[in-house]
């Protein structure tokens, strides 16, 4: 009898031991999962601070190019910069998760990269008058749709990705589209800007603004104050009074830089840095969207295709 007692307390021991040993083993293999994921967090700060660091670079190279009035300095900066919006759009491509969202956000970016292109075409290499004219219309295509779009995105961040869409969505656009086709028709009407008697061809510099114009800007100012709208109702922190104000800081800068654009244009230095504002409005759509805190994929690295794969069940 005395041996059978030895012989299943021997046996509980053991049971003990390895459960232990499993037990241990399932806390280092915790430890390690919790190791490598607070590692890959810290590698993503990392990466991101250096990605700010890399744009803020950019931007300071096509700042001094623009403040030394280097040679080609035009066509470079809008290089460098058509590279940051295509980068932008890249990464919102890979990242952002909602389809809508996704679509409005490359819509804007098409955009972007369209307004400083034809800037570019306007300023280093048109021509004859009315090839200027023209460039110059088709630059309310971008300040009218951008608004637009960034109003029409902010629809779908509170839905998921099953939700019903609005049925009529699209109408949205129907103003805007209206009046950049007034715009780049004025030649033939004169209701957004008219020239003075026998210079509609060349273009004269002492237009006059008419209400088409005046329409357009109560259009970009609409979309503005409703966008502020509702990032504040957005960012709102939940059962508190407090707001997350990062998302306005960008907007309530564009808005001063707007509202100051002409006394910057007065002071020489200041317009050498920074009297560029097509690059700021652009900018400003992207540091604000980016703050907004958008639904994305894990900011961990990616695994492998044939890690996530479900093995197959034996027959």
């Amino acid at each position: 009898m005395d041996s059978f007692f030895e012989l299943f307390s021997a046996f509980f021991n053991t049971i003990a031991k390895l459960g232990g040993l499993r037990h241990n083993n399932t806390v280092k293999r915790q430890h390690d999962t919790l190791s490598e994921r607070t590692g890959a967090m810290t590698k993503v700060r990392l990466g991101n601070l250096y990605l700010a660091a890399a744009v803020a670079g950019v931007i300071l190279c096509a700042v001094l190019m623009r403040a030394f009035h280097m040679p080609y300095s035009g066509f470079w900066r809008t290089v460098l910069y058509n590279i940051l919006i295509f980068s932008w759009a890249v990464s919102v491509w890979w990242r952002i998760l909602h389809a809508q969202t996704r679509r409005c956000l490359l819509g804007a970016a098409a955009l972007m990269l369209f307004w400083l292109d034809i800037r570019l075409i306007r300023y280093d290499f048109a021509q004859t008058p009315e090839m200027l004219r023209r460039l110059w219309y088709a630059y309310y295509i971008p300040m009218l749709l951008i608004p637009t779009l960034a109003l029409y995105t902010l629809f779908f961040l509170d839905r998921g990705q099953s939700a019903p869409l609005y049925k009529y969505r699209y109408m949205i656009f129907v103003f805007p589209v209206v009046l950049f086709s007034l715009v780049l028709t004025n030649d033939c009407h004169q209701l957004a800007f008219a020239f003075p008697p026998g210079q509609e061809v060349l273009g004269s510099p002492d237009y006059t603004y008419r209400f088409v114009y005046y329409l357009c800007l109560l259009w970009i100012f609409s979309c503005a104050v409703f966008t502020v709208v509702y990032l504040v109702r957005r960012c709102r922190i939940p059962h508190t009074k407090r707001i997350l104000w990062l998302p306005l800081v960008p907007i309530f800068f564009a808005t001063l830089y707007a509202l100051l654009y002409k006394h910057i244009l007065n002071v020489p230095w200041i317009h050498a840095i920074a009297g560029d504002m097509t690059v700021v409005q652009c900018l400003t759509f992207t540091a604000t969207f980016e703050a907004c805190r958008l639904p994305t994929q894990q900011r961990f690295p990616p695994r492998p295709p044939w890690r996530s794969m479900t093995p197959l069940k034996p027959s």
